[in-house]
């Protein structure tokens, strides 16, 4: 097994594994469940009996809601300033830039599937949805997660890939070697690296909608929470991102560009 398959493998299992078997830790160690009450403004805590209120969550809902959604704002702008004085400094470093953005994505990507998963063990009613590999909360979601980052739509796009194409596969040539690479990146196994890209911009979706759900419709907490925050850094982070490959792409093709213009104007000369 490769760090590729290693890192990956952690990457879209570890989450909602993690929340899972600390829900089961919590719910059959104390033999209890524990849920919210009903009212979005009053957020109190209450011990269900065994014969509950079957509009009330089945699973349980601890205090490290509160612990893990409470943002600080000494933490986030300690975060911010760290960030922004480093990017200042690399910003002319294409390669650095990139680097900072991608440790940026990580982190945040890894933080938001945490509370995504952990906000999910609200709103289980029975076994089928905590199994269902599209929610949340199912340490089954993997399945979907590697489903998704390995569908051939990824290989059409450079923004599926961390690393880029060929210049010349960016300008357009169409040589046989160009050809050759192109079908071996579409076989080539997803890099961990890759795979935290294309998790990456689906999360801007998934992220998204988890929030809005869980502020207008099915109401988490009652003040402005981690989770909405670091959506909004995290779509903020993802535009630069994109912004970076988008210019390092144009580049290459102009580099290829006027490479292919040279090499005409030299054979032009030595026909003349």
């Amino acid at each position: 097994m490769d760090l590729d398959t290693i890192v990956t493998t952690a990457i879209l299992w570890l989450p909602g594994t993690l929340v899972f078997l600390i829900t089961m830790t919590k719910l059959f160690g104390r033999g209890k469940q524990w849920s919210l009450d009903s009212t979005p403004a009053t957020q109190t805590w209450r011990q269900e009996a065994s014969s509950r209120d079957s509009s009330i969550p089945a699973t349980p809902i601890f205090v490290w809601k509160d612990l893990l959604e409470t943002p600080h704002i000494p933490v986030y702008t300690i975060i911010v300033v760290a960030a922004l004085i480093t990017g200042f400094q690399v910003r002319r470093d294409i390669a650095r830039l990139k680097t900072l953005l991608f440790r940026l994505m990580f982190v945040t990507l890894f933080v938001l599937r945490f509370l995504s998963s952990a906000s999910g063990t609200l709103y289980i009613r029975n076994e089928f949805q905590m199994w269902l590999p599209i929610s949340s909360s199912s340490p089954l979601k993997g399945l979907f997660l590697h489903w998704m980052i390995n569908l051939p739509l990824w290989n059409r796009t450079f923004l599926g890939r961390y690393c880029d194409r060929s210049a010349s596969e960016g300008a357009g040539t169409a040589d046989a070697s160009s050809e050759g690479e192109k079908r071996a990146s579409e076989v080539k196994r997803v890099s961990w690296r890759d795979a935290v890209v294309r998790l990456a911009y689906y999360h801007i979706l998934d992220s998204t909608a988890n929030a809005i759900w869980l502020r207008y419709f099915r109401p988490y907490t009652t003040y402005v929470n981690n989770s909405e925050i670091l959506t909004v850094v995290f779509v903020i982070i993802m535009v630069a991102w994109t912004w970076l490959k988008v210019c390092i792409r144009s580049r290459r093709v102009t580099e290829v560009e006027t490479r292919v213009e040279e090499g005409r104007e030299n054979v032009t000369k030595a026909e003349v």
